[in-house]
């Protein structure tokens, strides 16, 4: 049986404050969207830059992360880890370097 429409001056009246929850929790789906799909861009790069580079395995020490293919078919995706005992910063330009210098 098909529900019936409400009925005029029967609408739930307006809540401030569910309004504003409902406000912030949807710029946060936009941004986390957003973000989504440059992860993947960035992940795809990364796989390729792999393939490229016949690897299935990447540890960087220095920057204190390791990454590694995993496939499980029909698709590839990375699943990457911070090493123990490092502090994953990123690293100066040389033009940082040299402001620090001066």
């Amino acid at each position: 049986m098909k529900k019936q429409d409400q009925l005029p001056g029967t609408e739930t009246p307006k809540d401030e404050s569910l309004s504003k929850a409902v406000e912030a929790y949807l710029e946060d789906a936009s941004a986390f969207a957003t973000l989504r799909a440059e992860m993947t861009k960035k992940r795809e790069a990364v796989l390729a830059l792999m393939k490229d580079r016949k690897l299935v395995k990447y540890a960087d020490p220095e920057l204190g992360f390791e990454i590694k293919v995993v496939t499980t078919p029909p698709k590839s995706t990375i699943a990457a880890t911070k090493m123990k005992g490092k502090d994953v910063t990123p690293r100066a330009t040389d033009d940082e370097d040299e402001d620090e210098a001066a």
